[in-house]
């Protein structure tokens, strides 16, 4: 393709979300590839200096226009330095965005269509940039006036195409007023050169490493500690299996300081009550594909996702994976006794019970999982992933 291709998301580097990790990996395959690619972002905290990675800057808003105004003093500020850097690129024809929930997207599609440039928008999670949500208007008149939603509302609707990470996110386009525009569904990529099934003398090479005992069942989980993410039924669990056995070891891998630090507090407490000598919580990290390699038991619990890009890298890993039963995991991801377990969301009871089960299904040996993780790599490979958008690139220059 010749004409560059501009992906933009929120933060660089990415070091957790969903939506920004996806968008900087397929921004490195394409560069890997030769690809005429460019990556826009809000946030550079590390200030990396690589090859056609960019960055916008805000500013701090006095906390006396927070509620009102904000909004518009931060769009204004972000997007007249997109509109400088989308016009003085002319060589940029696709602007390929990540999370349509977030400022530094919003603004630069009223750039790209002032500038005749297409614009593909990726709905990831529902409840926040799903088109339900992102088309929805609800509160009093000055809140919706302060917040800026009428002025989301109508950039979302300016996007020539929508890319829907699942069957279900897909569904929510239905009877929305977007419905007659082009609607793809393409899930994310997963890096399997890193997330891929390790061999006997790998597992217990990183488990050493990594500080995990060798003689357990090590059950992980990977994500923000939030409420959404049904943390704490997982902890609960585990506290109620500790009765049972011994032989199980919990690990929860992911950020802590940007969520409810009430709910951290608990979660963090029932750690302390698992005990370090069975249960570890490292934090965020950046080779979370090395914890999950180390494991036999993936477990996601949330209460609401869009497509928990940890579900299809347990899988590829070949973990026996648990996740809740809403539609954006069961049969989008996972389909029960086939490739994966399904439990009732919230309901600790029958998480155990589907813990108990995967930790029998190991210990006769099974081979599902490694079936199911050879279908994972070829359906979720980026090679795969980067052929369909390449499709869509293409019918999008084609049409006027």
């Amino acid at each position: 393709m010749k004409s560059s291709i501009l992906v933009v998301t929120e933060s660089l580097p990415p070091v957790y979300g969903g939506a920004d990790i996806a968008a900087y990996r397929y921004f490195k395959f394409l560069q890997s590839k030769g690809a005429t690619t460019k990556i826009l972002g809000n946030y550079n905290n590390n200030l990396i200096q690589e090859t056609n990675v960019h960055s916008v800057r805000s500013i701090k808003i006095p906390k006396r226009l927070k509620r009102f105004g904000s909004y518009y003093i931060l769009f204004t500020i972000l997007f007249v330095q997109v509109f400088i850097f989308l016009l003085t690129r002319p060589g940029v024809r696709i602007i390929h965005a990540f999370n349509s929930s977030t400022l530094i997207v919003q603004v630069s599609v009223l750039a790209a269509r002032l500038l005749g440039r297409k614009v593909i928008l990726e709905c990831c999670l529902k409840g926040s940039d799903d088109p339900v949500t992102m088309l929805g208007v609800r509160g009093s008149r000055l809140n919706v006036l302060a917040s800026g939603k009428i002025v989301k509302r109508k950039l979302y609707t300016m996007a020539h195409a929508y890319i829907a990470k699942s069957p279900y996110v897909r569904g929510l386009f239905v009877n929305t007023e977007v419905s007659n525009k082009f609607i793809y569904e393409v899930p994310y990529a997963v890096d399997t050169t890193n997330y891929c099934v390790p061999g006997r003398e790998e597992k217990i090479i990183l488990r050493n490493t990594l500080g995990l005992p060798l003689d357990k069942y090590i059950i992980s989980f990977a994500g923000g500690i939030s409420p959404r993410k049904g943390v704490d039924v997982l902890t609960r669990s585990f506290l109620e299996l500790m009765t049972e056995r011994q032989d199980i070891f919990l690990v929860l891998v992911g950020p802590t300081a940007k969520y409810d630090q009430a709910f951290v507090s608990a979660i963090k407490n029932d750690m302390n009550q698992i005990g370090k000598s069975n249960g570890l919580m490292p934090g965020q990290v950046s080779d979370t594909y090395n914890w999950m390699k180390a494991s036999d038991v993936y477990v996601l619990p949330s209460y609401r996702e869009g497509f928990p890009i940890s579900v299809i890298e347990s899988l590829c890993c070949g973990l026996l994976t648990i996740g809740s039963d809403i539609p954006e995991i069961q049969n989008a991801q996972i389909v029960h006794k086939k490739n994966g377990l399904i439990f009732k969301q919230g309901l600790a009871d029958d998480l155990i019970q589907k813990i108990r089960e995967a930790l029998e299904l190991i210990e006769s040996k099974h081979t599902w999982t490694k079936e199911s993780s050879a279908e994972a790599i070829e359906k979720y490979r980026i090679e795969s992933i980067e052929s369909d958008y390449q499709k869509i690139y293409t019918a999008m220059l084609l049409r006027k």
